[in-house]
């Protein structure tokens, strides 16, 4: 009876303190870039306004675009120590807030300003003038058109997929959400969404009988081009951290500039480039429709009649397979994946179905507590040691006031273990991965003893 109640309450407070459907104010679930806009907030590519909106049916600047595209990609110092004397462009005055961004689009050739030495930065920008910044901002090895300048900007989005079907003219000037749609697609790799493809014709929307062709030609070009050297046999402790591309290379689908075969672009993680597997993470077929969860970069849902979750996308062991004549499937762990727990933004669907059925890890995390990123990044690449019995929920400090006053947690970076019963079983300040696995094999060997 003592559990029912324990159970009755911290559910009962969950719901209460997740009542917010969507990240800002005026982005509710039937907005058309709903998806796309929680991506990029999530990702931390966007903020939005200090009044909690994003203003997504309003145009974007120039400015605003370069800005959120150089802090994606490029770390803070790099920003930072632009120096914005040189510019050379007489509307970005060195105290302007968006001066270091341009400053650094400009050294990295994203951006060249306009014949008269000019960025307009207050200027709405154009559907092509943001190809252009988002494909060379995404690292891009782009070879320039000099017939026709944004020709291959606005190939490679339409070759990704990336284009929404509500932009229907090049010279359109993009909003805020589709700006956030097309970083989306191309961040995330995502390609089954209503698109728009680049034609003779001018943007036309994107047919299956179109979006094959598109891959013939892909295929076409990559078997013209020469594969890298050593491709197979890159040391990745070595080199993935530093692919190299050419021009000729095929189109990664992951964005980021040509990976070893065998491994996929990280966008996310300063385009690295890092091992791929057949799956990423699965659960029994039980489960399925009852927890929530996000697949990983490259990677889609799928279901069977014994499991779902996170299986490599089809175009990336394309990619593979055109990039490397030598690439079979078997040369990737293809085995049925071994059984994990998993890590999960909190979220009422997830605790749910988990309270009573695993032992549940809440995880006081803030953004702004440096040992709170550090043990983050630690979850995530060991999360595959974690018992399949249990699940990591990230909390999110500032917000969850109740969770926080019901277990007495004073301080960020703490930790609360609740076992299959729904007992308390451990509570910190201060922890590693470690202390987790450590709580959990005790826990599983006072299972063992009862039975």
């Amino acid at each position: 009876m003592k559990h029912f109640c324990f159970l009755c309450g911290l559910l009962g407070l969950f719901l209460i303190t997740s009542t917010v459907e969507a990240a800002f104010t005026d982005v509710p679930s039937s907005h058309l870039n709903y998806e796309s806009i929680n991506y990029i907030q999530a990702k931390g590519i966007v903020e939005g306004y200090s009044d909690g909106s994003f203003k997504p049916d309003i145009t974007i600047n120039r400015a605003e675009l370069t800005k959120i595209i150089m802090a994606t990609e490029y770390e803070a110092d790099i920003i930072s120590n632009c120096n914005v004397y040189t510019t050379n462009l007489s509307d970005v005055p060195a105290e302007a807030w968006f001066a270091s961004f341009v400053c650094t689009a400009k050294a990295n050739n994203i951006i060249n300003g306009y014949a008269d030495s000019t960025f307009k930065p207050g200027q709405n920008v154009t559907f092509v003038e943001a190809a252009k910044i988002i494909s060379l901002g995404f690292g891009q090895k782009i070879t320039p058109d000099t017939e026709l300048w944004y020709r291959p900007y606005v190939d490679y989005l339409s070759n990704q997929s990336a284009i929404p079907d509500s932009i229907n003219a090049v010279a359109k000037n993009i909003t805020r959400g589709e700006m956030a749609e097309i970083i989306y697609r191309l961040h995330a790799a995502v390609s089954n969404r209503p698109a728009a493809a680049f034609t003779p014709e001018g943007l036309v929307p994107m047919t299956p009988e179109i979006k094959a062709q598109i891959k013939a030609n892909i295929k076409d070009k990559a078997s013209d081009a020469t594969p890298p050297p050593d491709s197979v046999t890159t040391n990745p402790t070595t080199e993935s951290n530093s692919p190299t591309a050419t021009s000729t290379d095929p189109i990664n689908p992951m964005i980021c500039e040509l990976c070893p075969t065998g491994f996929i672009g990280k966008p996310a993680n300063n385009c690295s480039c890092e091992r791929g597997y057949i799956y990423e993470q699965t659960y029994p077929i039980e489960q399925c429709g009852t927890i929530e969860f996000t697949c990983g970069e490259g990677y889609e849902y799928f279901t069977n009649q014994t499991q779902c979750g996170c299986k490599l996308k089809e175009e990336i062991v394309e990619y593979w397979l055109i990039s490397d004549s030598t690439f079979k499937l078997n040369a990737l762990d293809e085995r049925a994946p071994v059984a994990h727990g998993s890590y999960e933004e909190l979220n009422a669907g997830a605790l749910e179905a988990a309270l009573g059925n695993k032992n549940i890890i809440l995880f006081f995390h803030a953004a702004w507590c440096p040992s709170c990123v550090g043990t983050d990044a630690e979850i995530k690449e060991r999360i595959t040691e974690l018992p399949e019995d249990s699940i990591i929920f990230k909390t999110d400090y500032d917000s969850e006031i109740k969770l926080r006053e019901k277990f007495e947690i004073t301080a960020q970076h703490s930790i609360v273990i609740i076992d299959k019963n729904n007992a308390l079983q451990f509570k910190q300040t201060g922890f590693s991965f470690n202390d987790i696995i450590s709580v959990l094999e005790k826990i599983k060997e006072a299972e063992d003893l009862v039975e």
